[in-house]
């Protein structure tokens, strides 16, 4: 169930799809001309190196013939809204089939005598896949990667001017007192002085101000006990399984590919994206 949620995700097309074309084009021609398979080193020919070059000529026309045609055949299945993982693996396992194909025709034209066998027509299938697949993959991950940069730092904007509203409306300070679960300790601060709190294991780690210097106490009790003890005070605010932090306190929210991240005195929290929803929501 994982797997084909995943797959039908939402995907955003590559959109240096032309030089992915060119690349893989450049890749074939150049594998074929250095390693002749197929019996094609056996080929006796005027300009030989220049028709094995072709089979790169070939993998661009079908490689622009399907990026050109196949769209405007099926227009509802290739609109950026409906494109998918599943979608977009589908196209591009294709396109490598009918390159396939068309560098077996291309075999078949320039040397019109020499018979392939199946296991031949499946190895070539192959080599353009394993040819063409890495630069695609690596493309494909480069833009991802951008894509999803632009996606959490447009998230930190938002996270970040909602922050800043939430702040506005607390003025008042207010002392606070965290206990351990069995209430035999406690930690009596003032709510400026709390920076966050974290579970490690069967404890929390409390960490404050104290003399403008950070300190830390450590209480065994659970994240979840402390977040129900402190529940009414609204700036104190669960932004990870592990973390719970006072708004007042963020100096910053930031988003890069691994996801969006509060600066609180020079340490990087992370905001999980199980909870950037909810945390955002929080916010508002």
């Amino acid at each position: 169930m994982k797997l084909k949620k995943y797959l039908n995700q939402p995907y955003k097309k590559p959109s240096n799809k032309w030089g992915n074309i060119i690349l893989i084009s450049f890749l074939i021609g150049f594998f074929i001309l250095i390693f002749q398979p197929f019996g094609l080193n056996n080929y006796q020919t005027d300009y030989k190196s220049m028709k094995l070059l072709g089979f790169g000529l070939v993998t661009f026309i079908v490689a622009s013939l399907n990026q050109l045609i196949i769209p405007q055949i099926l227009p509802k299945q290739f609109d950026a809204t409906n494109w998918t993982i599943k979608k977009n693996s589908i196209y591009i396992l294709w396109i490598f089939f009918t390159i396939g194909l068309g560098n077996l025709l291309y075999i078949k034209f320039i040397s019109p005598h020499q018979s392939i066998a199946f296991v031949e027509i499946i190895t070539i299938q192959i080599i353009t896949l394993i040819i063409g697949i890495f630069p695609v993959a690596v493309s494909i991950s480069i833009f991802q990667n951008i894509h999803q940069v632009k996606i959490n730092k447009q998230l930190a904007s938002e996270l970040t001017n909602a922050l800043e509203n939430e702040k506005k409306t607390q003025t008042e300070d207010q002392q606070i007192i965290i206990t351990s679960e069995n209430g035999k300790e406690s930690i009596k601060i003032n709510l400026s002085n709390l920076l966050y709190i974290e579970s490690i294991g069967n404890y929390v780690h409390v960490t404050f101000l104290k003399d403008s210097k950070i300190e830390q106490q450590i209480l065994r009790n659970t994240l979840k006990n402390l977040e129900n003890s402190l529940s009414s005070i609204t700036t104190i605010k669960k932004c990870h399984r592990a973390f719970l932090i006072n708004l007042n306190n963020v100096s910053k929210i930031t988003g890069n590919t691994q996801g969006c991240k509060v600066h609180i005195q020079e340490i990087e929290i992370p905001v999980s994206r199980n909870y950037i929803k909810e945390f955002k929501e929080q916010l508002n």
